[in-house]
């Protein structure tokens, strides 16, 4: 966050600044009904502070009880007390620090000395390091068994728990059960065009649901390898180096990782390894799709589904895309686009996405955690609504136009 605080918006705080990366907390965070109040740290002292405290008053932050901003001891004091604004969560990034001794003073003691302010014990979890007072998580994990019990359960049980995006709306707690993972087979095995002997790479954060769609569940099925790179920073010539290196055959990314590729400049390296290419996440721009086919002789094959869901529209193995078009529904559920009265519209006009699903339905959610109203909206009528809206070509062919509370291809 600069000192004019000009990433604020409303029911949003975006913080940008040497502690955080690009930090936004949205609040309400569960059903709405309540505002939640977060303690925020900080470096850049009272000025920072202060544009944010103008910022409430201007009623830019909507929504949203700033509590605190902690910068160094000095503030921890100057500011309200953390048991009378009913602090419910502690966000602090370390590793932008120089040294953790820095990262000591500037927080670890600032929590210590407003501690006797809490009229209940505080639980203080220190990860990568220790400290007198704060219990060590990397050695606690280390004394926890290596096996896990066995618990018996049946596959309509929930499995995972997802938070949705909340790209237009604040996120939701989706909830999967165990028939979940089979769903994904047609995801690694027709989309992704896996096979047992080639080795994948699908680029998403293990906090995202992608990396479930891309590194688990169908690509164990099918048996295929799949690699794992951990980067801090996305580099385009560092992910081009470990295509070429590790001579990965399948790939999936979203549509502004191929932009860069392009920009960097992919005639540099070998990436002759690669025999297919799958893209979704957001809109795949025509010109992207062509410069990584001159480039490459593959053709990007797009795909669209939702944390809610597994894949549903895909440019499937064997099937010739065109650029812009996410495809055709899956062949597991009979999916149809439909008008605000239910009612399949015709080719070329503008309709929601709706799978059908009479009950508990393989690949679809099970419902929101704890929102009765959000699940009933999107479920009933014997169908699950996307909210996100299409036309369909005279080929069955079917593109995103706009979206109605959720992101296109939401994986």
């Amino acid at each position: 966050m600069t000192a004019g605080c000009d990433k604020i918006v409303k029911d949003k705080i975006a913080i940008d600044n040497p502690v955080f990366d690009n930090l936004v907390i949205d609040n309400p965070v569960f059903d709405g009904k309540r505002k939640l109040r977060v303690l925020v740290c900080v470096s850049g002292g009272g000025t920072n502070l202060q544009a944010l405290i103008d910022a409430k008053k201007a009623g830019r932050l909507a929504n949203t009880e700033l509590v605190r901003v902690i910068s160094n001891k000095a503030d921890a004091y100057a500011l309200e007390r953390a048991e009378k604004a009913g602090i419910e969560g502690i966000c602090v990034s370390p590793k932008n620090f120089a040294d953790r001794e820095a990262f000591h003073r500037a927080f670890l003691s600032a929590v210590e000395e407003a501690e006797p302010e809490f009229s209940a014990p505080v639980k203080k979890f220190l990860v990568h390091g220790s400290r007198e007072g704060w219990r060590d998580f990397d050695r606690e994990l280390e004394q926890y068994p290596d096996t896990l019990a066995r618990i018996p359960n049946q596959a309509a049980d929930p499995m995972l728990l997802y938070f949705s995006s909340g790209t237009t709306g604040y996120p939701k707690m989706v909830i999967h059960n165990h028939t979940y993972a089979i769903a994904h087979i047609i995801t690694a095995r027709h989309w992704h065009n896996v096979v047992p002997d080639g080795l994948h790479l699908t680029v998403a954060d293990t906090g995202w649901g992608k990396a479930v769609w891309g590194k688990l569940y169908g690509q164990w099925f099918c048996g295929a390898g799949v690699f794992v790179y951990d980067f801090d920073k996305f580099a385009p010539k560092d992910l081009l180096h470990k295509i070429q290196q590790y001579r990965i055959t399948t790939f999936c990314a979203p549509p502004t990782i191929y932009r860069f590729f392009i920009k960097e400049g992919m005639e540099g390296y070998d990436l002759s390894s690669l025999v297919y290419a799958t893209t979704a996440g957001e809109a795949l721009n025509p010109e992207v799709y062509n410069r990584f086919y001159e480039y490459t002789g593959l053709r990007l094959m797009e795909g669209f589904g939702q944390t809610e869901t597994v894949l549903s529209l895909a440019n499937l193995a064997g099937s010739t895309p065109k650029p812009g078009s996410m495809g055709r529904p899956s062949p597991l559920y009979d999916i149809q686009v439909v008008d605000s009265d239910g009612v399949p519209v015709s080719t070329g006009d503008v309709g929601e996405i709706v799978i059908r699903g009479e009950g508990p339905t393989v690949g679809l959610m099970m419902e929101y955690y704890r929102d009765r109203e959000k699940t009933a909206e999107a479920w009933h009528d014997g169908w699950y609504h996307t909210g996100d809206t299409v036309w369909q070509d005279e080929d069955g062919e079917e593109d995103v136009l706009a979206q109605a509370g959720k992101a296109r291809g939401a994986v």
